[in-house]
């Protein structure tokens, strides 16, 4: 009975018309002779290898596409780069939703610049579907941070398309808003946070703060930047105090740093992605929280070594020891602390 046809030049094996019986002898030669064996297998082994080398260069050759395109800012090139649905920082969107918010990114931050920074990493997930994580840094408005940052690319036909975009530090958080449990009052999502007791307001008895993540549930649409925070207090006389971008936070009784006989309040944010958060020195002035000093910028690989971003300096009166972040600082490497001092007026 005739079986198959080879097609091709193996071992002297070409065109030729096999019986079950032929092969079977052809195949028995190859498994007893070391040498064909190991030929054969080689054979096998780089035609593998060029395939598995081939995705690799394309998955790593649309990362840098991508990468290059948030600087030109070139939509035509960028959005060929996505499959039709793109789990895009935590949110389920389509494509057209996708391209729409980096424009948005585009036309907020005019000098908006991105940079793949050292080697990036691949790791297949399936035969299909591969992750490369990197570090990108980005310029906008003066500044310069880091992201360690991860797309998901999955095969299509002919081509490698982007599944999935973002970062480690926007999956952290949104781990932990999962678990939290949104009351719903009114048209209003209110989430109670961190509490705080503390004389803030001079008058010698004991006042409560909390911090409360809000969303303005009225949008038509989910948008991250419908969410803030307010610092509240069992105090009417106090006044609420609204922190834009702000999902999650800290407050800190800071003891009196000024003098006035009134505990100064700290408060470190959080955010949906990105590992540089501000921290806020409020002061109560008249009933209304007042920032002391200026904001101090911080970063997630400093925040357990640094402890207490602000105190007073022993030595000096009327000083504060600021610790805060260096702008060269490293992702994945903590090399950034630095210590910076304030004079109150």
């Amino acid at each position: 009975m005739r079986c198959m046809r080879w097609e091709g030049s193996i071992v002297g094996i070409c065109r030729r018309t096999l019986t079950y019986q032929k092969l079977n002898k052809i195949l028995t030669m190859i498994l007893t002779n070391n040498y064909l064996f190991n030929i054969i297998y080689l054979m096998t082994i780089c035609i593998l290898s060029a395939g598995c080398h081939n995705s690799f260069k394309e998955t790593e050759q649309n990362l840098k596409l991508w990468n290059d395109t948030h600087t030109t800012k070139d939509i035509s090139q960028l959005s060929p780069l996505y499959s039709d649905t793109v789990l895009y920082y935590g949110k389920r969107l389509s494509k057209n939703d996708c391209i729409e918010d980096k424009l948005k990114l585009f036309k907020r931050y005019e000098t908006y610049e991105q940079l793949l920074i050292g080697d990036a990493k691949t790791n297949t997930v399936s035969k299909i579907k591969k992750e490369i994580k990197f570090v990108k840094e980005v310029k906008f408005d003066g500044k310069v941070k880091k992201y360690p940052s991860y797309l998901v690319f999955e095969k299509h036909a002919s081509k490698w398309l982007i599944i999935e975009e973002s970062d480690s530090i926007t999956d952290y958080n949104l781990a932990r808003i999962k678990k939290k449990k949104i009351e719903k009052v009114s048209s209003i999502k209110r989430i109670k946070k961190s509490e705080l007791k503390g004389d803030f307001n001079g008058d010698g008895r004991e006042e409560e703060l909390w911090l409360m993540t809000q969303k303005d549930t009225n949008q038509e649409k989910d948008n991250s930047d419908d969410w803030f925070c307010t610092i509240e207090s069992n105090n009417k006389k106090i006044k609420a105090k609204r922190i834009e971008g702000c999902i999650d936070g800290g407050l800190n009784n800071l003891g009196d740093l000024d003098g006035d006989g009134n505990d100064e309040i700290g408060l470190l944010t959080m955010w949906f992605q990105g590992c540089w958060r501000p921290y806020f020195v409020f002061s109560i002035k008249n009933n209304k929280l007042v920032e002391l000093i200026p904001q101090i910028s911080t970063h997630c690989n400093m925040w357990e070594e640094a402890g207490q971003f602000v105190e007073k300096d022993p030595n000096v009166k009327g000083r504060l020891i600021i610790k805060c972040a260096n702008d060269d600082i490293d992702d994945y490497n903590f090399t950034g602390l630095k210590i910076e001092y304030i004079n109150l007026k």
